[in-house]
């Protein structure tokens, strides 16, 4: 076999796995062991493909949290620069 046969196939097999971590599945730990263990046999494969295209629990998808400070302006409200990045000054302030 060639080596860009054998680089397919391995791609083939771990489907299951990449398509759970693409869509951030909440169990994709648990589907890359089960492709792992039974990914060579074609129950096992297509057990692991269908509970990887299962739905995700959005409760248990992990939220990215804003840590930008906030700034006070001239108004007393405070605002939020994205990346803690504070906004350009205007000519008149330069």
């Amino acid at each position: 076999m060639s080596e860009a046969y054998v680089v397919f196939l391995l791609l083939l097999y771990f489907v299951p796995f990449f398509v759970a971590v693409y869509r951030q599945h909440h169990q994709r730990l648990a589907i890359s062991v089960l492709t792992l263990l039974t990914g060579w046999t074609a129950l096992g494969w297509l057990i692991a493909l269908v509970w990887a295209c299962t739905a995700v629990r959005p409760g248990l998808l992990p939220v990215a949290q804003p840590t930008a400070p906030r700034y006070p302006s001239r108004s007393g409200t405070p605002h939020s620069f994205p990346l803690g990045v504070p906004a350009a000054r205007s000519l008149e302030e330069r």
